[in-house]
């Protein structure tokens, strides 16, 4: 008689390649703040982690976008990965604020984006109200996510409301990652 013995591995993230799990709050692989958990693992994250600082566009100056014209971005949170690929896709030879965070790099991870507005309000939430992420005294944040064929998406963290600027607009940002 032959029997068979199956091994099932499971971790407190609920995958066997990313074994340690994290609260929000806390430091990330990264070395930033981790801002959300959706409870489980499914299509390839189960974390988004911010950056540990802010990209100060007030000085480097990088558009939302060069032009006006709707790109068709979302506002989820986990959106925030496509709508920088939809961004960099549309406008390959410009400096965008979604190519600073697609070409960020930090302890050897370089799969940063621009986060949609859901998630610039999680940052918001979870780490901003509760002063973590050393954010900037400049109110309003960037998102990936379109008002309309002009317009952006920014999260005012002096009110904590969402608010539109011109995708000409400069102002800072704080990429993010999802694992």
């Amino acid at each position: 008689m032959l029997a068979f013995v199956v091994l099932t591995l499971t971790t407190t993230c609920g995958n066997p390649f990313f074994p340690k799990a994290y609260n929000v709050g806390d430091r990330g692989p990264a070395g930033g703040w981790i801002f959300y958990d959706k409870g489980r693992f499914s299509d390839g994250w189960r974390y988004l982690e911010a950056a540990p600082e802010d990209n100060d566009n007030i000085t480097n100056g990088y558009p939302w976008a060069p032009g006006i014209g709707l790109i068709g971005t979302s506002i989820a949170v986990g959106a925030g990965k496509n709508n920088t690929e939809l961004i960099t896709s549309l406008y390959p030879d410009s400096m965008t604020m979604a190519h600073d965070c697609k070409n960020y790099a930090l302890e050897g991870y370089n799969d940063w984006f621009l986060p949609s507005i859901e998630e610039v309000k999680l940052m918001y939430n979870n780490l901003y109200l509760k002063n973590l992420g050393g954010f900037s005294s400049y109110p309003w944040y960037v998102s990936s996510s379109e008002e309309d064929a002009g317009t952006v998406m920014v999260f005012d963290f002096y009110s904590g409301i969402r608010d539109i600027e011109p995708k000409s607009s400069t102002y800072p940002f704080r990429p993010a990652r999802r694992f």
